[in-house]
């Protein structure tokens, strides 16, 4: 039987009581969790997890679910409920100014050092006793504001996983993902589904996002201690979901028939797993150059979505409306690649990203923090 379950986050401040809402679907020892909008102003991922519980609801009473499913339909309760002035502000704490998907708490340093004691010649018992660990190491994490509270739930949701998919969306994009090298053929089979163009390939993005985290906990067990069992325990991916204003209910059942279609190919449930839409380019993360700008004034595009450029291409001007009389200023590409999501807001500060463009080749000035974006 589906469950809905509550998940009350302390720190939510004095009178105040937020939760971050779960449905869970089927049983077994698979488990495959999936997350709405932890940037909680990326709206389609939202529309998606609704129609994702109400068939995996149909799948479960004809006995089709063959893994446990876990649901996440708004992982950001405390970005939803942020307005300044009329304008949602859900990426970032208002009160920190943190980015909700930034900097997750990462224990893989305690699980490495309680596991010595404990491993054993069984990869999948090796696997439960660091899943335990992670678990209690989480329990033992005091959050010392809402952000952390709240990544400390959805991580406690997620340990037991092991297929994740964070559900998001960029300001104007095609629809892409990112992954690991590991799970490039995945993330790829998933694309094709839903009619993405890009899948940006990364080890580790610098980012301590939420995926990220969970991966390279098990990637830090694995180098630990080869061989036994920590090498490929969990697929993840985060799933860009086009531009956030992108919300239809055709959009949103075709995705959620896509990843229906991707867990069918793996034996996850029995579901009619459909046919490629398109056929995605992996790309290298560290080639993806995210362009800013260093003007402030009106945004105006010269090129579109999807447009394949090369350097030194214009690709948009900045009017800057107290200088009537100087020459637009102009962002060109430094790269060659696909223009595959830009700024959705015509007017712009100095410094703020503008668009993303993924190339083949990697790029001498990307590093740090890969995935770039507003932050």
């Amino acid at each position: 039987m589906s469950k809905l379950t509550r998940h009350v986050l302390d720190q939510s401040g004095s009178g105040v009581t937020m939760s971050v809402t779960e449905m869970c679907f089927g049983s077994g020892s698979t488990v495959v969790y999936c997350q709405a909008a932890l940037h909680a102003d990326e709206c389609p991922p939202l529309l998606v997890a609704r129609q994702l519980c109400q068939q995996l609801a149909v799948l479960e009473a004809q006995n089709r679910l063959h893994a446990e499913f876990r649901v996440v339909t708004q992982a950001n309760p405390i970005g939803g409920q942020q307005w300044v002035r009329q304008h949602h502000v859900g990426r970032v704490e208002l009160g920190t100014g943190q980015n909700f998907n930034r900097d997750f708490p990462n224990v893989a340093a305690f699980v490495v050092e309680e596991i010595q004691h404990r491993l054993t010649v069984d990869p999948v018992t090796n696997r439960a006793i660091a899943r335990e660990l992670w678990h209690e190491a989480l329990a033992g994490l005091i959050p010392e504001h809402p952000v952390m509270a709240l990544q400390r739930t959805l991580l406690q949701r997620a340990v037991d996983a092991d297929w994740v998919f964070d559900l998001h969306s960029d300001d104007e994009a095609e629809c892409h993902l990112y992954a690991t090298p590991g799970d490039m053929a995945v993330a790829l089979s998933l694309g094709g589904r839903l009619g993405a163009t890009a899948v940006l390939v990364e080890a580790d993005t610098g980012a301590q996002s939420f995926d990220d985290t969970l991966m390279q906990c098990w990637a830090t067990l694995d180098v630990a201690f080869p061989n036994r069992g920590f090498q490929s325990p969990l697929t993840a991916m985060t799933v860009e979901l086009r531009g956030t204003r992108d919300v239809s209910v055709a959009l949103a059942q075709s995705d959620c028939e896509a990843l229906l279609g991707l867990w069918s190919e793996h034996g996850l449930v029995t579901y009619d797993s459909g046919q490629l839409l398109t056929e995605p380019v992996a790309y290298p993360l560290r080639g993806m150059d995210v362009l800013t700008t260093p003007y402030c004034g009106l945004l105006v595009w010269r090129r579109s979505l999807g447009d394949l450029v090369t350097a030194g291409d214009l690709l948009a001007e900045i009017i800057e409306p107290d200088q009537p009389e100087r020459d637009p200023r102009q962002i060109r590409a430094r790269s060659e690649g696909r223009l595959i999501a830009r700024r959705g807001h015509p007017w712009v500060r100095a410094g703020d990203v503008v668009c993303k463009v993924a190339g083949s080749k990697p790029l001498s000035w990307r590093f740090g923090n890969l995935i770039g974006g507003r932050q």
